[in-house]
């Protein structure tokens, strides 16, 4: 049941891209997701080397490391913002500090932003291509023309 209940706010979406912010943003998603893959393959092999870093720096000490599983969990709980630095920090002074400040600047920064930029240029270009396309169909039309389709009128 919850997978129908998915499908059917996914085909909201439809609807919704007759208003022209959602209509831009279903068109940013569908041209940038090759970029998106490809970013997100470049990102689990990054965040994977972080993982395993960080289990064969903490994994004998802390809990929150002591599994690949677990590793990755704890890294991407850093990513949000809820982790035990001091923990960290007792495990291994020098290297918890290192390991985080660099882990923090390189995904949590580089990585985000270089993910806002796929997203951010396929947004300008969606939107430069939209001031030039205006044969936007209006929701009513749509309707009209499914009602003559239905009763045997359609072109």
């Amino acid at each position: 049941m919850a997978i129908c209940v998915f499908f059917a706010w996914i085909k909201l979406f439809k609807f919704t891209s007759f208003n022209k912010t959602m209509s831009q943003l279903e068109k940013t998603l569908a041209k940038c997701t090759g970029e998106v893959l490809e970013f997100g393959v470049m990102f689990m092999i990054i965040f994977l080397a972080y993982g395993q870093m960080g289990l064969h720096l903490f994994g004998t000490q802390l809990n929150s490391f002591s599994s690949l599983t677990s590793s990755l969990l704890t890294l991407f709980r850093l990513i949000l913002g809820d982790f035990d630095f001091r923990a960290m920090d007792t495990a291994s002074p020098y290297l918890g500090r290192v390991f985080f400040v660099v882990y923090v600047l390189f995904v949590f920064f580089y990585l985000l932003n270089m993910f806002l930029a796929i997203i951010n240029d396929t947004y300008s270009q969606v939107k430069e291509d939209g001031e030039k396309d205006l044969d936007n169909l209006e929701l009513a039309d749509y309707f009209a023309n499914g009602y003559n389709n239905v009763i045997g009128q359609g072109s």
